[in-house]
């Protein structure tokens, strides 16, 4: 195992600010709220910062079955509303990677508009970190994302 692990790549602030019920609040990452090349920059080197540091000296494959044991099922595949629309993340049983549904309802039959089995592969198979897109009033979304999107080169496809 190595001493130290790399450093963290740096995370410049901006001057910006948030109004939160009459308070104002700074926000110096705001930056990292839409999808641009320079976050998506940042976010690779910060997976490749996490991934160094969970297999620093360990076997991948022991490190894998350990993540794999503990997050089964551990965030539910609650729906977001974005651009007038529900989207959920919906796994067939056996599917390596769930299916992106959008519908007109939470819960509603939809459509499939994105099978993530189609990126990854069999030992990195895709899955979706969902963000909030950010709404109209200049309030901050769930996650304060930018939609619906899957995850830097881990997953196979970038995006949203």
């Amino acid at each position: 195992m190595n001493s130290s692990p790399p450093p963290y790549p740096p995370a410049r602030t901006v001057d910006a600010f948030e109004d939160v019920a009459g308070v104002r609040v700074p926000d110096p990452y705001r930056w990292l709220e839409p999808e641009t090349d320079e976050v998506r920059r940042w976010q690779r080197r910060q997976a490749e910062l996490a991934t160094s540091i969970a297999y620093d000296g360990q076997d991948p494959a022991a490190v894998r079955k350990l993540i794999e044991t503990y997050d089964a099922g551990s965030r539910p595949a609650l729906p977001r509303f974005a651009a007038g629309r529900w989207f959920r993340a919906v796994k067939a049983p056996g599917a390596a990677a769930p299916s992106v549904v959008v519908a007109g309802r939470p819960f509603g039959a939809g459509r499939p508009v994105v099978d993530l089995t189609a990126f990854g592969d069999g030992q990195n198979p895709a899955f979706l970190s969902w963000g909030g897109p950010r709404p109209p009033s200049g309030g901050r979304g769930a996650g304060g994302g930018a939609g619906p999107q899957p995850q830097p080169k881990r997953t196979g496809c970038e995006g949203g």
